[in-house]
């Protein structure tokens, strides 16, 4: 991937199995200023298999909690397809899960409900790591 991201030019993947949640975040993520463009996908194994054929993206935040394939898991197929290379923010109801979020690999974790001001630090965070 290139480190030239203009502003503006941030490409999310959004991983998110609630469709009421994924409206919301990405709603959220519209909203910061940097973001170009947030691509919702459900399904963590469809995203994976869309990362493989293009890695395009300038960061991926996802749910720990989904159906096939939970966060951690989905972290260690990124790590097996060489794909980690990307900062990946994972996010749960379940504040117990930061610490393992963070060993397995995760760029950073969220807390739910997700609030813009810790949303929008993260995002920002991640992005100075790419840019």
């Amino acid at each position: 991937m290139s480190n030239n991201i203009l502003k503006n030019d941030l490409k999310i993947m959004l991983i998110e199995p609630n469709a009421n949640s994924a409206e919301v975040e990405k709603a959220l993520l519209e909203h910061i200023r940097d973001v170009g463009h947030v691509l919702v996908q459900k399904n963590p194994l469809g995203a994976l298999n869309l990362l493989r054929l293009s890695n395009s993206f300038s960061m991926i935040i996802a749910e720990i909690n989904m159906p096939k394939i939970n966060g951690f898991d989905f972290i260690k197929n990124l790590e097996k397809n060489d794909l980690l290379g990307i900062p990946v923010i994972l996010m749960s109801a379940d504040e117990s899960l930061k610490d393992r979020a963070i060993e397995i690999g995760a760029f950073g974790f969220l807390q739910k409900p997700i609030y813009f001001a810790d949303l929008k630090a993260m995002v920002e965070q991640a992005a100075s790591m790419i840019l």
